[in-house]
């Protein structure tokens, strides 16, 4: 008969495997060479293959480089920062535990994490401080972040 062939499901699985090793090989081959200057000569291939998505393992090296955070580095702020105690440092500690609470991933390590970014940034941004729903897009943040050390 004339119909047509179904690729079993395996091999689709297969496939995407495949497909993911040869993206996780360019992310690679991209970081290796230089991702700040990869962005800056191909800017067009750099966006096409950030929507396709960028291996967790890389996520926080590239989004640096693409923010050029090292460029607006200003070391040492951070610490001081975190010394310096706020009014809005009880309210954080109560919105803390009320993030992401069914999510594993989210423990006791990263609501601290979380804390500390927070506090920094209500030091940073007096005349802002702390809004509730803040930790819901830091924390985000952070869980994309991942292996940030904050």
């Amino acid at each position: 008969s004339n119909q047509p062939t179904v690729e079993p499901p395996v091999r689709r699985i297969c496939f995407s495997m495949t497909e993911k090793e040869r993206r996780h090989r360019l992310w690679k081959g991209m970081l290796q060479g230089g991702i700040r200057t990869f962005i800056e000569e191909r800017p067009d291939a750099f966006r096409r293959r950030a929507r396709r998505g960028i291996p967790t393992e890389y996520r926080a090296e590239v989004w640096r480089a693409a923010l050029g955070t090292a460029r607006h580095a200003r070391p040492g702020v951070y610490q001081e920062l975190l010394s310096v105690e706020n009014q809005w440092v009880r309210l954080i500690e109560i919105d803390i535990s009320r993030t992401f609470p069914d999510m594993p991933y989210f423990d006791d390590e990263q609501q601290q994490s979380l804390l500390r970014i927070l506090k920094a940034y209500a030091n940073l941004c007096p005349d802002v401080g702390y809004c509730q729903g803040m930790n819901f897009v830091a924390g985000l943040l952070l869980l994309v972040a991942q292996n940030g050390d904050f």
